[in-house]
C-alpha cells in the first residue's frame, strides 16, 4: 500500500488505489483507474496530479510554469479551454494557465 502526503490535502494521508471513476479534487477533471484517495474525506487525485513537479518547462510556453492551487475564479485552461479548478500550472508574468494533465498531453 503506497501512501503519500500532498499539499492540496495536508490533514490526511492519500492511499494509492484503483477505481472505476472519480473526479480529481486537484484539477477537477474526471478520471478512472489509479488515483490517490482519502476515503474518510472522499478526496481523490489523479496519479499525475499527486506526483507532478512543483515547476516545469514545456514546449507549449516559453516561461517556466509553477504548480499552484489558484485555478478557480473563472479561469480557463490555455490548452483545452475548459474551466480550471484548484490545481493548475501557471505563468506569473503572462497569466498562461494549464491543467496538469493538459501540460502532459493526457487530458483527453
Amino acid at each position: 500500500m503506497t501512501r503519500i502526503r500532498h499539499f492540496t490535502h495536508p490533514s490526511c494521508y492519500l492511499t494509492r488505489t484503483c477505481q472505476q471513476s472519480f473526479i480529481c479534487n486537484g484539477c477537477g477533471v474526471a478520471g478512472y483507474g489509479v488515483s490517490y484517495r482519502c476515503n474518510s474525506c472522499d478526496f481523490d487525485l489523479h496519479e499525475y496530479c499527486a506526483r507532478c513537479p512543483q515547476s516545469l518547462s514545456c514546449s507549449m510556453h516559453s516561461h517556466c510554469l509553477t504548480l499552484t492551487q489558484s485555478g478557480g475564479c473563472g479561469r480557463r485552461c490555455s490548452v483545452c479551454c475548459q474551466a480550471t479548478s484548484r490545481l493548475v500550472y501557471q505563468c506569473g508574468p503572462c497569466g498562461f494557465v494549464v491543467h496538469p494533465l493538459c501540460v502532459q498531453g493526457r487530458r483527453w
